[in-house]
C-alpha cells in the first residue's frame, strides 16, 4: 500500500472512531435523570405570568408540592377529556397542565404509569418522560432505562430541552412556532411546570419554537426540562381555572382541547396567587 493511501485510511478510521465516540459520549451525556425530591422545606408554589410577545405569556409554576399524573380512563382504556375536568377528577387544586402526546384513540404514545399501574402501552419509544418513584425522586428520561417496580407515576413526552444547565436543541432542529408545554426542575430541584402561549395557525406570535423555548428556559435557571404535547394542548390550570389562552383549533379563539393525560400538582390547603412581570 502506498504511503499517501495508507495515511489517507489512518485519517478515515480516524474520524469514523472519533464519531462513534462522539456519538455514545452524547447519547451517555443525555441518560436518565433521578432527582431525589426536596424535603425537609416549607411546600410553595409560585405561579407567575411572563409576557413574552406583544399577544402572549409563558406561565411558569414552581413548587415544591405533591405532584401526580393523572388521566380518565372508562372500562379500563384511556379517554380524553379537557385538563380543567381531569384536574377536578384528580384534586389537582395547585395547578394542572397537560402531558403528553397521545392517538386517535386516545392511547397515550408512550407509557403511562398512574399510582403505580401501567395505562396503555409499554412498547419501547425513543421520547423521554417524567415522573416520580415509590422512593421519592422525580425521574427524567425514557420509561424502558428505569426499574419499572419503582415508577410510582410516569408519562412519555418528547425530547430533552435542557439537561444539566444547557439547552439541547441545535439552532436548526425546529424551525415552528408553536404553544408549548414543559415539564423540568430547577436549580434547586424543585419542580417547573411551564406552558407558553400561541396560536399555531396564525400569521404571527404563533409561539416558541424548541430552540427559543430551550433558551428561555435555560435563562430562567431551569436544570433538566423536557418537552411535552404542545400546540392546541398546551393549557395550564391554576386553581381548578384555566389560567392561559388554549387554542385548541390552533386559530385565534380560546377552548380547551380534550388530552388523555395530565401533570397534577395538589395540595389540601395551599391556595397560589399569579403574579406577574
Amino acid at each position: 500500500m502506498k504511503q499517501s493511501t495508507l495515511y489517507t485510511s489512518l485519517v478515515s478510521n480516524l474520524l469514523l472512531a472519533t464519531a462513534a465516540f462522539t456519538s455514545f459520549g452524547l447519547a451517555d451525556d443525555r441518560g436518565p435523570v433521578i432527582i431525589p425530591i426536596p424535603k425537609g422545606r416549607d411546600l410553595f408554589a409560585n405561579f407567575t405570568e411572563i409576557p413574552y410577545s406583544k399577544k402572549h405569556s409563558a406561565f411558569w409554576l414552581t413548587t415544591n408540592h405533591n405532584v401526580t399524573v393523572g388521566g380518565p380512563e372508562v372500562d379500563g382504556k384511556q379517554k380524553l377529556q379537557t385538563v380543567g375536568l381531569t384536574a377536578q377528577q384528580f384534586g389537582c387544586n395547585v395547578a394542572a397542565t397537560n402531558g403528553g402526546p397521545f392517538n386517535s384513540d386516545a392511547s397515550s404514545s408512550g407509557p403511562v404509569v398512574i399510582q403505580g399501574r401501567l395505562v396503555g402501552t409499554n412498547v419501547p419509544t425513543d421520547y423521554v418522560g417524567f415522573g416520580t418513584t415509590v422512593d421519592g425522586d422525580y425521574v427524567f428520561g425514557n420509561y424502558h432505562d428505569f426499574d419499572s417496580t419503582k415508577i410510582w407515576d410516569f408519562l412519555t413526552g418528547f425530547g430533552w430541552l435542557v439537561y444539566n444547565g444547557t439547552s439541547v436543541v441545535g439552532p436548526n432542529e425546529d424551525d415552528k412556532q408553536a404553544p408549548r408545554t414543559i415539564v423540568g426542575v430547577d436549580q434547586d430541584d424543585n419542580m417547573i411546570s411551564v406552558v407558553i402561549d400561541g396560536c399555531e395557525r396564525c400569521f404571527s406570535y404563533r409561539g416558541m419554537t424548541l430552540r427559543e423555548a430551550s433558551l428561555f428556559l435555560k435563562g430562567r435557571g431551569a436544570k433538566y426540562a423536557i418537552s411535552l404535547d404542545g400546540g392546541g394542548s398546551s393549557t395550564m390550570v391554576s386553581q381548578l381555572r384555566v389560567a392561559n389562552q388554549p387554542t385548541c383549533t390552533g386559530f385565534p379563539f380560546v377552548c380547551e382541547r380534550p388530552v388523555a393525560t395530565i401533570i397534577c400538582v395538589s395540595d389540601k390547603k395551599k391556595t397560589i396567587q399569579l403574579q406577574k412581570e
